[in-house]
C-alpha cells in the first residue's frame, strides 16, 4: 500500500569517514581481544610495539572448551589451475554443504572476483545467493540472515574478520560451513576466516 511505501521509503546519507587505526591513539590505555595473538607475522607485531605501543601480552584458553573446526590442511585445502575448474569446486562446495541444510559463507579476494563468480556459467547454478559488500547499508540484517539453513552468502576479503556468525537453528547440527576462494596472505587472516564458523562451542567447518 501507499501508507507501507511511506513508512519503508528512506534516504541513505553518508555524513563522514573515519579511521579505526587512529582511533586507539585518542586514548592512554589499550586493551584489545584477538584470536590470532600467536600467529601475528614481523611485520604485524612490529605496528603494535611501534605504533601502537602495547608490550603486554597474555593468551588464555577458550572459556567455550574444545574447538570444534572440522578442517584437515590435507583434505580440505585445493589449488585449482583454471577460473573454470576453480569456480566449479566452489560450486561443488556449496551443492555438497546445501544437501545438509547448512548455511555456506564464501570469502572472495575482492568484490570484482565475487561479482565475476555470481554472474559465470558455474556460479549460475547456485539459486538464491546473496551477496554483501562495502555497500550494504544493513551488514548486521544481512549477518544473521547468512547463517539461515540452505542460505548462501559471497562476502569480500574485508568480511572475513569482525563479524558474529552465529548459528542458531537446531537443524544446522554440524554449524556453518565457510569457503575461502583465494590464498590468505597471513596466517593470522586464515584463522580470522576460520574463525567465521564454529564460534561460542558450536560446530563448524572450513575449507579452502
Amino acid at each position: 500500500s501507499l501508507d507501507s511505501v511511506k513508512r519503508k521509503c528512506a534516504i541513505n546519507l553518508r555524513c563522514g569517514l573515519f579511521s579505526y587505526t587512529k582511533i586507539p591513539h585518542e586514548f592512554d590505555v589499550i586493551l584489545g581481544v584477538t584470536g590470532t595473538l600467536d600467529s601475528l607475522g614481523p611485520y604485524e607485531n612490529e605496528i603494535l610495539r611501534n605504533e601502537y605501543k602495547i608490550s603486554t601480552r597474555t593468551i588464555t584458553p577458550s572459556i567455550y572448551g574444545a574447538y570444534k573446526l572440522k578442517y584437515r590442511a590435507g583434505d580440505n585445502v585445493k589449488i585449482l589451475f583454471t577460473k573454470g575448474s576453480h569456480r566449479q569446486e566452489i560450486v561443488n562446495s556449496i551443492m555438497e554443504a546445501r544437501e545438509s541444510d547448512r548455511a555456506i559463507l564464501v570469502f572472495f579476494d575482492s568484490v570484482k572476483e565475487m561479482g565475476e563468480f555470481q554472474t559465470s556459467e558455474e556460479g549460475k547454478a547456485i539459486t538464491d545467493m546473496h551477496t554483501v559488500d562495502e555497500t550494504c547499508a544493513n551488514v548486521g540484517g544481512e549477518v544473521v540472515a547468512a547463517t539461515k539453513s540452505r542460505a548462501v552468502t559471497l562476502f569480500p576479503r574485508v568480511f572475513g574478520r569482525g563479524l558474529d556468525f552465529i548459528c542458531s537453528e537446531p537443524s544446522m547440527k554440524e554449524g556453518v560451513h565457510v569457503i575461502q576462494a583465494f590464498p590468505a596472505e597471513s596466517k593470522s587472516e586464515e584463522i580470522q576466516i576460520q574463525g567465521r564458523t564454529a564460534r561460542q562451542g558450536d560446530k563448524g567447518s572450513y575449507e579452502m
